[in-house]
């Protein structure tokens, strides 16, 4: 992969990673959208015999290196076209910054297709530093074991949530890791999820990095030191590597300090687009006022922030629906699109919904008058087929309409009071044996559920692979045998999970068993051979 990515850059094209977990729906759209010339999808041959230099290209800064996709509020996703101007800035000023010429590389623990990787791949590469490419089925598990291993990574970077999960994987063991930075991004990091890790790792320096695709991963960063600790979420600081970062109200007039306005942001990390998106791309990069370049635009981030008296810049949310999630970005839109495109449903809105287990997404849609066939189990299943994993709502609500403003639109806040009450609709498998109340239980605290079937699958549930790393870490102090995530993957019910506990459990109770019998039988026999001494 590495391979190939690097010889399509030489080639002087550009790169498009796919997820290879995406559904095969999305994937025709991107590629309809995208039309790339070459799809590369095997490993590429033995390079013996051919030449071992540069090809003879003329390249440039203005050459687009990449193209990543991101949710679309449209209903399609979109493409942010990215050059090489764009990105050497970034890999210039990052790679100073987390000082890559030293250490030991770092891990690459998320996608491709998920721009915060340009960070964990190109940064150490550059700097003629080894990559740790973690296998992505258990890629937080493999990830924990990495960073306990003795090495020195010289950064790691991560989102909060997995921040969150590996505090539970490793518990007490998150003193052994030894890394110089944490390179955190992707949504707001809380306070107490960055003190865990900067008061136990020694030397550990935890970066907010932030920064949307649009502007390559990162443009503005704050740093705490070892042993900081911080309360409320943490800032996202300062702009880097030249990038100008501006807060203006509604009138596009730059905000005094304190005073929340939406940040624009300009300088040499804008890309220059989206790509076949001539509409959307005039409508997000605007023309830069306050620059003295002719031409100079600047990107609407729909970000919330403010300067703070001291000169640190705070995020507070967005201004618009766009939502988060585990480092993702999910435009509501594109959700809402694909419901009211079936004959069923007459309206949609999605919504995000934050509790103790992390932000989840919920659906609540109206049926159309005389439809039939209205199944929420049908829907979801039609989300699953068309998106990504974590851009299906965990439930969907059928209302008879949908709360409005006084103003006409969706009432977005309202939809949280009209979510119904989790009941039973139909006959459900409980749990019934020792193992399987054990699952189901830890399922219920992890996700947040009321009952629910043993058959039903936990990312139909609203489960993802971060809540599965919390299942683990439960799993693995309730029973007496090893557990990875490869086994939750393998059994992704109560049912199919309980039977293999039991199938695990019972030759351990059975030796147990034995073992106990076999302690009685040596302390009879020591009875034995001292009453027989003294007699």
């Amino acid at each position: 992969m590495v391979v190939a990515i690097l010889a399509t850059l030489k080639a002087g094209a550009a790169y498009l990673p796919l997820d290879p977990g995406l559904p095969s729906a999305r994937y025709a759209a991107i590629l309809k959208d995208a039309a790339p010339v070459t799809v590369l999808k095997e490993e590429p041959a033995s390079t013996a015999g051919y030449p071992e230099t540069n090809p003879g290209l003329s390249l440039s800064l203005t050459h687009t290196a990449y193209v990543i996709y991101t949710s679309g509020s449209t209903g399609m996703p979109k493409g942010v076209m990215i050059r090489h101007r764009e990105f050497s800035n970034y890999l210039a000023w990052a790679g100073t910054l987390y000082e890559t010429s030293s250490g030991c590389g770092a891990p690459v623990n998320t996608p491709l297709a998920f721009d915060a990787t340009v960070t964990s791949l190109w940064l150490p590469l550059a700097a003629g530093k080894p990559v740790f490419l973690l296998p992505e089925e258990n890629h937080l598990e493999a990830l924990a074991e990495l960073l306990i291993s003795g090495r020195e990574f010289t950064l790691v970077k991560l989102t909060p949530a997995h921040l969150t999960a590996l505090a539970e994987l490793l518990g007490p063991k998150a003193a052994l890791v030894r890394a110089r930075n944490f390179v955190v991004g992707g949504e707001a990091l809380p306070g107490d999820v960055a003190n865990f890790w900067t008061s136990r790792v020694s030397g550990l320096r935890i970066v907010n990095e932030y920064g949307p695709t649009e502007t390559v991963v990162g443009c503005c960063v704050h740093g705490l030191a070892n042993g900081e600790q911080v309360a409320g979420d943490v800032p996202i600081g300062v702009p880097a590597g030249n990038n100008r970062l501006y807060v203006l109200d509604a009138a596009l007039e730059p905000a005094p300090p304190n005073i929340w306005g939406e940040l624009y942001i300009g300088g040499p990390q804008l890309g220059i687009g989206y790509l076949h998106r001539p509409g959307l791309t005039a409508e997000r990069f605007v023309v830069d006022p306050f620059s003295s370049v002719p031409g100079a635009r600047m990107y609407r981030s729909g970000d919330s922030v403010r300067w703070r008296l001291d000169g640190i810049l705070e995020f507070r949310g967005r201004v618009d629906n766009q939502i988060k999630i585990r480092g993702f970005r999910i435009e509501p839109g594109e959700i809402e699109s694909i419901l009211t495109a079936e004959p069923t449903i007459a309206q949609a809105a999605v919504i995000p919904s934050q509790d103790a287990q992390g932000t989840r997404l919920l659906a609540f849609v109206v049926p159309r008058a005389g439809s039939p066939g209205a199944d929420p189990e049908v829907w979801h299943r039609i989300l699953s087929e068309r998106l990504p994993e974590y851009m299906v709502p965990s439930a969907i609500f059928a209302l008879d309409a949908l709360p409005l403003t006084p103003n006409g639109k969706i009432d977005r806040r309202a939809l949280l009071a009209s979510c119904p009450a989790t009941t039973a609709s139909r006959d459900i498998a409980l749990p019934h044996s020792p193992n399987e109340r054990l699952v189901a239980g830890i399922w219920q605290h992890v996700l947040g559920l009321d009952p629910f079937d043993i058959n039903n699958r936990f990312n139909s549930l609203g489960g993802n692979s971060l809540l599965m790393i919390r299942v683990l870490a439960r799993l693995r102090e309730a029973v007496p045998v090893p557990i990875t995530m490869v086994d939750l993957f393998r059994y992704p019910t109560v049912s199919t999970l309980g039977a293999y506990l039991d199938s695990l459990t019972a030759p351990a109770a059975k030796n147990h068993e034995e073992e106990e019998q076999r302690k009685i039988r040596e302390r009879a026999d020591k009875q034995r051979m001292a009453f027989r001494r003294r007699t």
